[in-house]
């Protein structure tokens, strides 16, 4: 294996600032992604009408985070 394929990469930033697109591109070039856990959480809490959301219920939503 390459040393190119041995790095990880961490992205950040706030919502809407273009991590899910950049990490769809990446994965469409081939490379293995991890999905982000908190945009899972936040889009089943709104379909459900839960309140596990970052701007409603931080404690709720760190736990579903780490479960």
């Amino acid at each position: 294996m390459s040393s190119a394929f041995q790095h990880r990469f961490i992205l950040t930033g706030g919502p809407g600032s273009g991590k899910s697109t950049i990490i769809d591109t990446i994965i469409k070039r081939g490379f293995w992604c991890s999905k982000e856990a908190g945009r899972g959480v936040i889009q089943d809490q709104v379909n459900i009408g839960g309140d596990a959301l970052p701007w409603a219920n931080q404690t709720a939503f760190a736990d579903l985070m780490l479960s």
